[in-house]
């Protein structure tokens, strides 16, 4: 139900949900231990957010560490791709043409309301980060004789009442409001100050800032709010255990902490590490008790261990497959024919074959349009821009090449013969061409659920069976179509072939049927000049749509994919 443009970002979503969920897993199995700990998983999972998947998969294919032994890609492969991508585009039959859809609305509105909810988020967070900036070019240079005078980094006093906080993040500022030390002691100021010493340390306001991208990128996913408060959440514990573990009195820090939310009412920005975020109440209870977290023992530590390998497993998969891919793509540009012979045909009969076969192929009697129809998979009317004599004139052609050939080599190959002998030269393109759309006529559906039989391949047939009986059947006679267990997409192909004309499905219907259709031949109804023809001696193939199958057959213009020759010659003979 998810439409096709949407396909990337469903996957992207899953994965990083998923992670996140692997994630809150950990850190349930790790509630004891440091908060820093904790935190680092949860940026991990907001970091996720930026990297989708096919982006790792992406650098991994250009990486190669070793020759590949075998073309067969890995069944761990294959299932991680699965699970990592459950929304995926259904690949279509080798034996069609995909048609370009219509473009729609949706998409682009849907990019803009997205950017208009990027653009919103971002001025909420650019707009609090001015006005801190605002106060710290106001503000004045603290004396070097407060408490905490030891930190290394520059500490100013600020008339504007917000409460203690760390700025910046390249050249980090300690902000303090004036007249601080008149509600707080010095031992309570100075543990406040280590407070945000600690923010400067851990670097705090960089990974709060890529943070905020995530949200603003995907302000539309409620996951990525609730990992921010993770964040917060987990670095504030994480600056108390640093500030106890330094020796600050429990009782004093937290004092410290309440009187500065009684004094200064405006906490500080995400933009900037204050002393005051989180949840207060249990945050004041920690304090209170010490609770420090435990380190990590050896059993956790290599639960992490193998949290991590689990995450890098499509990196590195793909990285192993580097090689795989790159030799697939060397085999399929370097097929070609180890023999050629092409001789021009003057014969005038009428009468052609094709005959590839495990290392050879044979054409006799045809035409250059011919050979690019079984090359390419194509029809006559996809073909543009090409001279009239590649389907007038007829050739003879015999290639071999040493060993056995798959099919799909076999027409990479027939096409490298078109390219050196012909000096073939071509590129696709999309034209708006007359097209039939197949619909639902009023009538309604009139096709059989498949009953074809199945058998095994170089099985022989039964006495009475014949091979129109068996899954997979299909062929298109002189007036006749015939086709079991079918799609309808295939027998819209099969109606392209018989009509030369691009036939658009627009039914919705599902499943596999049973075709058999009858109808006089018409040459006219083959023709591109637009007018649904009318009956002859008998009913013409769109009567006979009508009538025997419940669909219909609309004349009209859509997008088809072709393919210009840019150049073409005539061969020499060898």
């Amino acid at each position: 139900m998810i439409p096709a443009f949407l396909w990337p970002v469903a996957n992207h979503l899953w994965q990083s949900t998923a992670f996140a969920g692997v994630a809150a897993l950990l850190t349930l199995a790790l509630k004891k231990n440091h908060a820093s700990v904790r935190y680092w998983l949860w940026f991990a999972s907001s970091m996720k957010f930026l990297a989708p998947l096919s982006l790792l998969i992406g650098v991994g294919s250009h990486l190669q560490w070793r020759k590949p032994v075998s073309i067969e890609q890995p069944k761990l492969a294959l299932a991680v791709d699965h699970v990592a991508q459950p929304f995926s585009e259904p690949i279509p039959s080798p034996r069609l043409l995909n048609v370009p859809p219509v473009p729609h609305p949706i998409p682009t509105t849907l990019l803009a309301v997205w950017l208009c909810g990027v653009l919103l988020s971002a001025f909420g967070y650019v707009r609090p980060w001015l006005r801190v900036r605002a106060a710290v070019c106001t503000a004045l240079p603290c004396p070097t004789d407060f408490p905490g005078a030891g930190m290394r980094i520059l500490a100013v006093r600020s008339s504007v009442e917000l409460e203690p906080c760390v700025f910046g993040i390249i050249h980090p500022v300690l902000i303090l409001p004036a007249g601080i030390g008149d509600h707080l002691t010095p031992k309570e100021l100075e543990a406040v100050l280590r407070h945000e010493l600690c923010h400067a340390r851990r670097r705090d306001n960089l990974t709060a800032s890529l943070h905020m991208l995530v949200e603003a990128l995907f302000w539309f996913f409620p996951l990525v709010f609730w990992i921010g408060r993770k964040l917060v959440d987990e670095r504030e514990r994480a600056c108390d255990e640093d500030v106890l573990r330094i020796g600050s009195e429990p009782e004093v820090y937290a004092q410290g902490i309440l009187n500065v939310c009684k004094f200064y009412l405006q906490s500080s920005p995400i933009s900037a590490a204050g002393v005051t975020g989180s949840d207060l109440a249990r945050r004041i209870e920690a304090i209170m008790v010490n609770r420090s977290g435990n380190k990590l023992s050896f059993g956790k530590k290599l639960l992490l261990t193998a949290a991590g390998v689990f995450a890098a497993l499509p990196l590195a998969i793909s990285i192993s497959n580097a090689s795989l891919i790159r030799a697939q793509s060397q085999n399929a540009s370097d097929v070609k024919f180890d023999v050629i012979s092409v001789k021009r045909n003057n014969s005038g009969i009428q009468g052609n074959y094709f005959r590839p076969s495990e290392g050879r192929f044979s054409a006799e009697n045809v035409s250059v349009q011919q050979i690019l129809w079984w090359a390419y998979r194509i029809q006559d009317f996809q073909v543009v821009g090409a001279p009239g004599w590649i389907a007038s004139e007829h050739y003879d052609i015999e290639a071999k090449v040493e060993g056995q050939t798959r099919s799909a080599d076999m027409r990479l190959m027939v096409q490298k013969l078109l390219q050196d002998r012909f000096k073939l030269v071509l590129h696709r393109d999309t034209s708006e061409l007359p097209i039939y759309v197949l619909t639902a006529a009023k009538s309604g559906l009139k096709l059989k659920a498949g009953t074809c039989m199945t058998r095994e391949p170089n099985t022989p047939l039964a006495p009475g069976q014949r091979q129109s009986d068996f899954c997979g059947f299909g062929g298109i006679g002189n007036g006749t179509l015939r086709t079991t267990s079918t799609t309808m997409e295939i027998f819209t192909d099969l109606l392209t072939t018989v009509l030369k004309r691009q036939v658009v499905d627009t039914t919705g219907f599902k499943g596999n049927f049973d075709v058999s259709l009858r109808w006089t031949p018409d040459p006219v109804s083959t023709g591109n000049g637009g007018q649904i023809p009318t009956e002859t001696t008998g009913p013409s193939i769109f009567t006979a749509m009508q009538e025997q199958l419940g669909l219909k057959l609309e004349a009209g213009k859509g997008p088809v994919d072709v393919l210009v020759v840019d150049h073409i010659e005539r061969p020499s003979e060898n």
